[in-house]
C-alpha cells in the first residue's frame, strides 16, 4: 500500500502547487497540512505567504509574527 507521502513525492512540484493554490481560498489547505509532516512542510510556505496583521499599537517583538515564521512570509 502506498502512503499519501509517497504519492506526493512522485507528483510534479507544479502540480502540487496548483492543488495547494486551489485549496487555500476554499479553506482546505490547513486541514490538508495537518495530515502528515511531509505535507505540512510543503504547505507551510503557501499558508503563511498571505497573512495579515491588524496593528493597533506600535510594533515590537512581542506583538509581531514569531521569528520562526519569518522565512515563510513574503
Amino acid at each position: 500500500m502506498t502512503s499519501l507521502g509517497n504519492i506526493l513525492d512522485e507528483l510534479n512540484t507544479d502540480v502540487l502547487l496548483q492543488v495547494f493554490d486551489y485549496l487555500q481560498p476554499k479553506g482546505g489547505l490547513i486541514p490538508l497540512s495537518m495530515t502528515c509532516w511531509g505535507v505540512r512542510n510543503a504547505t507551510i510556505p503557501i499558508i503563511f505567504s498571505r497573512c495579515r496583521i491588524k496593528i493597533k499599537k506600535p510594533l515590537n517583538e512581542d506583538c509581531f509574527i514569531p521569528r520562526s515564521l519569518w522565512s515563510y512570509v513574503r
